[in-house]
């Protein structure tokens, strides 16, 4: 085990040698070693003591702390990689506007083919609505084929991201079941259970790119796709952006197989949000998928280090030989 959920009021982790010991009501009911430890998820009213966010640090385990209806995340962060002049690098090329532009280029195209995938298995699946799925298709390929390829800058890039990002969440309502009521993207919060999934699943996907880049000795702040902005992990974003289909087709899979259904979702006039019972069904098939996403974001990473140093990283001194497993 590499990942801890942990989403149970009344928890108390402690440290005890080399080992994470979980208390529930002051009673001892699970013991992790603290060598394979990777990160740990919490949610809800979780006690823990400076000493063992000290040990977790000693141990480069980063902490992600969910809080609120919203599950916002924080990050507890382990020291990161101690070289500078990889971080100037990052800086000084992130002010070269070709490089920026044949960047974001690159990572929209294959996020609209992550987007194109998801499409069309579901096309596959659903036979009867074939037509509006070929169509989408065809808009996406319209606009990674002239458009992206031709775009000489960010703001037309993102025009284009967005318009392919509409096509894209506009057809997925012909694949998912009609009692979870989707129409299209919403958030902040989201508003129907698939929304709810998405926004979840994408909020933990991007704090485990936070992880990673911090590790790496980079700035997560400074992007070059998502520009600067006051409060964002751009180049966070960055990473994520062609992973994004994975978690759609994980919370897919997980309506389509009725794994969650709407009894698992608390539904209000302003928000949805997964219930408790939900939530652990979550993390169990989100934690599956990490192996795969883990091994995708280390080949992200080596890329960015080709970008930004002109070598591959070298995983073995950033620690992030976790990402291969």
């Amino acid at each position: 085990m590499n990942t801890l959920f942990v989403d149970k009021r009344g928890i108390e982790l402690k440290v005890d040698n080399n080992a994470l010991t979980v208390y529930q009501d002051n009673k001892r009911v699970n013991t992790v070693p603290l060598t394979p430890l990777k990160r740990i998820f919490i949610q809800g009213d979780v006690q823990l003591s400076a000493s063992v966010l000290a040990k977790l640090g000693d141990y480069g385990i980063g902490v992600v702390v969910l809080y609120g209806l919203k599950a916002q995340p924080t990050l507890l962060m382990p020291m990161a990689g101690k070289d500078a002049q990889r971080r100037q690098a990052q800086y000084t090329l992130s002010q070269n506007n070709l490089l920026c532009v044949a960047f974001a280029k690159q990572l929209v195209a294959q996020k609209i083919r992550g987007h194109r995938l998801i499409l069309q298995e579901m096309g596959r699946c659903h036979a009867q609505h074939s037509l509006q799925f070929c169509n989408a298709i065809k808009r996406l390929d319209g606009i990674v084929i002239k458009p992206l390829t031709q775009a000489s800058n960010l703001d037309t890039v993102r025009g284009l991201e967005g318009a392919a990002a509409a096509c894209y969440f506009e057809t997925l309502a012909y694949g998912l079941p009609a009692s979870l009521n989707f129409d299209g993207r919403n958030r902040r919060p989201p508003k129907d259970p698939f929304n709810a999934l998405l926004s979840l699943g994408y909020a933990l996907l991007h704090s485990e790119a936070v992880l990673a880049i911090h590790a790496a000795g980079l700035d997560p702040y400074v992007g070059f796709y998502h520009v600067a902005e006051h409060g964002r992990e751009s180049l966070a974003c960055d990473l994520v952006e062609p992973l994004r289909h994975e978690i759609d087709r994980l919370c897919w899979r997980l309506v389509a197989e009725q794994t969650l259904t709407p009894k698992d979702f608390n539904q209000s006039e302003k928000m949805c949000l997964l219930n408790k019972t939900g939530r652990v069904r979550f993390y169990q098939a989100y934690e599956m998928l990490l192996t795969e996403l883990r091994k995708k974001m280390w080949q992200q990473m080596r890329e960015l280090g080709q970008l930004i140093q002109g070598k591959a990283f070298d995983f073995s001194a950033v620690k992030l030989s976790d990402l291969e497993s």
